[in-house]
């Protein structure tokens, strides 16, 4: 069933950091078939309809709140890319109405700058870098937002604690999260390259959530040194 998801015009799939694939299909046009599918292992989990109001756009992030499924706070999220949109349903409800999807637009208070999206301890996390006076090089601040899901409306919290955790931050928008003091680092910390627009990735900005202070470290000394791919992060397993 699963392969004829993924091979059916009227489909939709997005893949997880945690291995499972988001499947939807069309019944009928009036609402979509959802469900998450573990191609590895062949574990399926049934997920709640998707009526036909929810109009979800092909440029989306499917991001997990767990890595256990079953867990009774476990949600799934679809990221719009290109808008401030979000959608979610909760994984083990069991499709009753409590587990439905749900839509909600937020706003984070950022017009000029770059986010991240990413999984950590089970929370979803939003990072977001706000530049000064238009300069992608010149990062002016960044703020980290916590998805919170107890209420009828999910919503961006921010926060400044992460936790053990340091955050890495690619030049594609994607990240990772690793335990701080395995890797004897500083905890509630970020990493991101700072001169992103640049081709020689020697800057590294080393942003403190505690203290809302930046540090930039050089990387290399090589002098006209062009990287043809940009730099980014191998993250041991957890």
């Amino acid at each position: 069933m699963e392969h004829d998801l993924l091979a059916a015009d009227n489909s939709m799939c997005w893949t997880t950091a945690q291995g499972w694939i988001l499947l939807l299909a069309q019944d009928h046009g009036k609402m979509s078939l959802a469900c998450l599918w573990n191609p590895s292992t062949g574990n399926k989990l049934p997920l709640p309809d998707l009526e036909e109001e929810h109009q979800i756009p092909y440029h989306c992030r499917c991001l997990l709140s767990h890595k256990d499924l079953t867990h009774p706070g476990c949600v799934v999220v679809l990221f719009n890319n290109d808008a401030p949109d979000l959608w979610y349903c909760h994984t083990g409800g069991g499709g009753d109405s409590s587990s439905r999807w749900r839509h909600c637009s937020y706003d984070v208070g950022f017009s000029v700058g770059r986010h991240w999206l990413l999984e950590s301890q089970d929370q979803l996390f939003l990072v977001t870098t706000s530049f000064v006076g238009f300069d992608l090089n010149n990062i002016g601040t960044i703020e980290v937002h916590r998805m919170d899901f107890s209420s009828t409306q999910a919503c961006w919290r921010s926060v400044h604690d992460i936790g053990d955790v340091v955050f890495l931050l690619e030049d594609t928008n994607m990240a990772a999260s690793c335990s701080a003091s395995a890797l004897g680092l500083k905890a509630n910390q970020i990493f991101l390259l700072k001169n992103s627009m640049d081709d020689d990735g020697a800057d590294l900005c080393i942003f403190d959530l505690e203290t809302n202070t930046q540090e930039i470290t050089r990387v290399h000394h090589h002098n006209n040194l062009i990287l043809w791919r940009k730099p980014f992060w191998i993250v041991p397993p957890s």
